[in-house]
């Protein structure tokens, strides 16, 4: 291997200008896909409805316990 094939960058050609090299690097939609992408494939989407069910199951305590009115001791 020649030491300049060692480190290669996918975008070091010398005809791109920085404003190509920044946007072709941020490209939020691709990234999002990809997580998307992964996490609807994988097990992890198990996690949605749990979590959705444990907040619903928490709010429901909450304004349970916040409306409660104590019974007050009549002495």
């Amino acid at each position: 291997m020649a030491p300049d094939e060692a480190i290669s960058f996918p975008f070091s050609t010398p005809s791109s200008s920085s404003l190509e090299l920044s946007a072709a690097t941020l490209d939020p939609t691709s990234v999002l896909s990809d997580v998307f992408g992964n996490v609807i494939g994988s097990p992890l989407i198990l996690a949605v409805p749990i979590v959705a069910a444990l907040a619903v199951a928490g709010l429901i305590a909450f304004f349970i316990v916040s409306y409660a009115n104590p019974e007050v001791d009549d002495d």
